[in-house]
């Protein structure tokens, strides 16, 4: 029987208000102590991860600084369209070999700026990469430590599975103590089972992505979400709002941390606290300090410039700004790597292939009771079915170099909102207009995406200005080494071929109208697996991020130029400052990177523990 509307409504309004109050508890702090053990900038995936591993021991007191709000309602709901008014709002400088749909060739780059960082507003995808990427950390980089046998302990820490089938099956990768849930997404859609099936009927293991050792095949994603009640599990969740109620840990969001402070009259310069704004209101400026360390936890585009700003980088840079230097770092903001990911649109030929897509008109009543009072319904998750591609190019089945993933997604319903979501270039309005009018409204429509996951492109991050409330200049080069883009071609030639089997064709159907910019290469003769020319513009045309930057303030060892860190997170010729967030992963491992960069803060709190005597 329907429950009245009114009745609904009450009960959103309600449950709502609970949430948040719950969301807030222990985040409306207006005063802090002068001084802490620990001072953490960022309280995004690594930096949650440390203020409550750190906090473990009631001695030590933690301050967790984050420059956005407590986690919210609308990011516990597993849709990202509706956790993006808590991104920074970045985009890419001018993109010479991508990015010429959107205004300057300017690529947008997701960031959160909430307390749990990109890891409350991404896609929550639980993946660890492979067993080479961290060997390589170890012996192709120097970063000692951090190779496969020494890091899979970190990744089981952290992990609750919650899916028995997993545990069951691969009992070594899999750890159900953690204090972050690892579920597999209920319901997924029927084309996504069916094109799973034709993957592995096409030859593709079924597989488990936290087989470090044996990743080359196709799932359903596990996601970081509550088995119990569907909503999103962050390391904020579920190491920093777990343990709020700890006496010496505080947390203060809203607060941008500006400025490294720092004691020069040693030998090297020593950190010794931070200056911050609160609500970005820099006319009124805080300082606190840290007896023990400051670690930077602030992620790969603010912590290199969190540096610099605090004069720690490319001596030439700085003095060009008129920042003071006080430590020449080469590497700071260089090394920079991103997964670039190209969707294609398609739609099935049988609604009941599809079905919870309501998600650009999710927040109603009726879908925020059935979430809020009975965890279902669209707001519960976005299944992505994955596979992973070996081309051969710069990969073999043993290290994939690229991804397919396909996931049912609706447009915004109206085309202004869709163009101006995406950034694209007004001159190419009209012909925008022509190809998306196909799928605005289309409850039938699903994505294809690949990705070439293992990059040789790398990129910068530089300062615009010395206002540290200015976004920097952010530049992947994306596509600047050409096997970027001959493999990421490949994997879509592999993953359009399993589109146009007798197992996937007549379910599905592919546009028949080129993307603009592209019209010229479009082929009308042959498949479009076999449209060499038209896959190669569309990929430079219509790439996007994926909330993977890395590497912009690596590890490794003293003969790597690029090397910020040593092996155990210390920033060279700087005493008590570690960067321990994703910046410092010396190359990209070929995954999503949150359950990497959770790993890095895990065995981070541990060196941390040992090297200031508290273990």
């Amino acid at each position: 029987m329907e429950v009245a509307l009114s009745t609904q409504l009450l009960t959103v309004a309600i449950l709502s208000l609970q949430r948040q109050i719950y969301h807030n508890r222990g985040m409306n702090r207006t005063t802090w102590d002068p001084t802490y053990d620990f001072v953490i900038v960022g309280g995004g995936t690594a930096g949650s991860v440390l203020a409550g591993r750190l906090s473990e021991n009631p001695n030590v007191k933690v301050l967790l600084l984050e420059s956005g709000p407590p986690i919210q309602l609308t990011t516990e709901m597993l849709p990202t369209s509706f956790a993006f008014h808590y991104d920074w709002g970045y985009r890419t400088v001018r993109q010479q070999n991508a990015g010429f749909a959107f205004r300057n060739h300017s690529v947008v780059v997701n960031r959160g700026r909430i307390l749990g960082g990109s890891h409350s507003i991404n896609f929550a995808v639980y993946t660890r990469g492979n067993q080479h990427d961290y060997d390589s950390w170890a012996n192709h980089y120097g970063a000692i430590g951090w190779d496969y046998r020494s890091v899979l302990p970190y990744f089981l820490r952290s992990q609750n599975q919650t899916d028995p089938k997993f545990v069951a099956r691969n009992p070594r990768f899999h750890s159900t103590t953690g204090p972050l849930e690892v579920s597999t997404v209920p319901n997924p859609n029927p084309i996504q089972i069916r094109w799973n099936n034709a993957l592995i009927q096409s030859g593709w293991p079924d597989g488990d992505l936290s087989d470090m050792e044996n990743q080359y095949g196709t799932v359903i994603m596990q996601t970081t979400q509550s088995a119990t009640n569907w909503t999103r599990q962050t390391t904020a969740s579920a190491y920093v709002e777990a343990n709020i109620g700890r006496p010496n840990l505080h947390v203060l969001v809203n607060s941008h941390v500006t400025r490294i402070l720092f004691d020069n009259s040693g030998p090297k310069p020593k950190a010794i606290g931070v200056e911050f704004v609160r609500n970005q209101d820099m006319s009124q400026k805080f300082k606190v300090m840290a007896s023990r360390e400051v670690l930077l936890s602030a992620g790969s585009i603010n912590t290199p410039q969190l540096m610099m700003l605090s004069g720690i980088g490319p001596r030439s840079h700085l003095e060009e700004l008129g920042i003071p230097v006080l430590l020449d770092l080469p590497g700071v903001g260089v090394g920079l790597q991103e997964h670039q990911v190209t969707i294609m649109d398609f739609e099935v030929t049988n609604s009941s292939d599809i079905i919870n897509v309501d998600q650009y008109n999710g927040l109603n009543v009726r879908n925020l009771y059935q979430f809020l009072l009975h965890s279902r319904g669209p707001l519960t998750g976005e299944p992505i079915a994955q596979a992973y591609v070996a081309t051969g190019i710069n990969g073999d089945i043993n290290w994939p170099d690229g991804i397919v993933y396909m996931v049912v997604s609706q447009y915004a319903p109206n085309f202004d909102t869709v163009f101006a979501n995406n950034y694209y270039d007004p001159a190419n309005r009209e012909a925008w207009r022509t190809y998306l009018s196909q799928y605005l409204n289309n409850n039938k429509h699903f994505v294809l995406g690949f990705s070439q996951f293992r990059p040789l492109s790398r990129g910068t991050i530089r300062l615009a200005s010395t206002n540290p409330l200015h976004a920097p200049l952010i530049d992947p080069q994306y596509f600047s080494e050409p096997k970027d883009l001959v493999s990421t071609v490949k994997i879509a030639i592999t993953a359009l071929k399993v589109m146009e089997s007798p197992l996937m064709a007549p379910y599905v159907k592919n546009t028949q109208i080129p993307i603009p910019g592209c019209e010229r290469w479009w082929c009308i003769d042959r498949p479009l697996s076999q449209c060499y020319k038209y896959l190669k513009c569309m990929i430079q045309t219509n790439s996007y991020t994926t909330f993977h930057p890395v590497g912009s303030c690596s590890m490794g060892n003293v003969t790597s130029t690029n090397a910020c860190v040593d092996e155990r997170l210390r920033v060279r010729g700087i005493n008590s400052l570690r960067i321990i967030d994703a910046s410092v992963m010396p190359s990209v491992p070929n995954c999503n990177t949150n359950a990497p960069t959770i790993m890095i803060a895990e065995r981070a709190s541990d060196l941390l523990k040992y090297d200031n005597g508290l273990m």
